[in-house]
């Protein structure tokens, strides 16, 4: 025999949710301080200004790798030529991909 009981509002659960969403609402974000100093900061916007340099994120961290936008392309097209597996030939470290 299938038997559910029946439902029947709790008032403390009520009582607590309510509580949880008042303390919820209450609560101020307070912003994210930047890691850079102001210095820094004026640096890579003037660099992200110039069209002949690209600021890219990289691939394992939380850095900022910032190329020459000709050399950019052309050490990815002898990476494509060359291929992934002679990394040190183009002159890169091997494990890095571009």
């Amino acid at each position: 025999m299938d038997w559910d009981p029946p439902v029947q509002p709790s008032l403390a659960l009520q009582t607590f949710l309510e509580e949880v969403k008042f303390e919820l609402a209450n609560i101020t974000l307070n912003r994210l301080k930047d890691n850079l100093s102001e210095g820094e900061q004026n640096a890579l916007k003037e660099l992200s200004c110039d069209n002949n340099i690209v600021l890219t994120k990289a691939d394992k961290g939380a850095k900022t790798v910032i190329m020459n936008r000709t050399d950019r392309w052309s050490t990815k097209a002898e990476f494509f030529l060359v291929g992934p597996s002679n990394p040190e030939i183009i002159g890169l470290p091997t494990g890095v991909g571009l």
